[in-house]
């Protein structure tokens, strides 16, 4: 993706100086837009960490389901948008209130009507988000922890300047609409991360796993060309 515009705005130069003056705004327009083929689903928690969450999902009935993971693969896109960029705390916690709402709303695009997917959605959801906020930020700091767009001694909260959060959003939905026209398009090469975790699953959970992507991918851009937006999670908290 082609990089942003720099611009002179005023950053946070320092941790300190963001404890300092925590509403300093750190410009979306500074940095090199979020590229999808390098970050999208890159785990922002620590290994150990990521590692047990997956476990206790694998103990919850139907909980990693291919279309469960479909829908948290889909609904790390903008979480992991909002985790480069960062922000303040509050911020962080619509990102990833919104990530657990995606989830369970995707599922419901996959398995309408089926509450035995949907009570699965909602366990994994909580499991997948209470490990975000956990492990996405201090004192883990890992590559891809909450701002890992700035340099590590840069990270933090800090609000951006209102202009910039409008940005970030609209990046983030942006983004979004894009992979799934894509997607549902069959035409869309996954991150190298995504590669990399799918070469671990067996060879019939990846097909199925890719059919419940494409699918979930030609049911949300129904709603995106419908008008529909506002019902999809992230798309109507302006």
């Amino acid at each position: 993706m082609p990089l942003a515009t720099r611009t002179a705005l005023p950053t946070v130069a320092t941790s300190r100086a963001r404890a300092l003056a925590p509403d300093i705004g750190r410009p979306a327009s500074t940095l090199p837009r979020f590229d999808v083929e390098r970050f999208w689903d890159a785990d922002s928690t620590p290994p150990a960490l990521a590692c047990l969450s997956r476990k206790l999902g694998d103990l919850l009935p139907g909980a990693r389901t291919p279309e469960i993971e479909a829908a948290i693969v889909l609904a790390s896109l903008m979480h992991d948008v909002g985790y480069y960029y960062g922000g303040n705390s509050t911020d962080r916690d619509r990102v990833d209130d919104t990530f657990g709402l995606q989830i369970r709303h995707f599922v419901g695009k996959l398995k309408p009507g089926d509450e035995d997917a949907a009570r699965a959605a909602a366990r994994t959801a909580a499991i997948d988000v209470a490990a975000v906020q956990l492990g996405g930020g201090c004192p883990f700091n890992q590559p891809y922890s909450w701002s890992y767009a700035f340099a590590g001694h840069d990270r933090g909260y800090a609000s951006h300047l209102p202009d910039e959060d409008a940005k970030i959003r609209a990046i983030a939905r942006g983004t979004f609409a894009d992979v799934v026209a894509q997607i549902a398009a069959c035409d869309f090469e996954p991150s190298e991360v995504l590669k990399g975790k799918l070469a671990k699953a067996p060879a019939a959970y990846q097909r199925r796993f890719l059919d419940a992507m494409v699918r979930l991918a030609k049911a949300v851009q129904t709603d995106l060309k419908a008008g529909k937006a506002n019902t999809i999670p992230g798309f109507g908290d302006d």
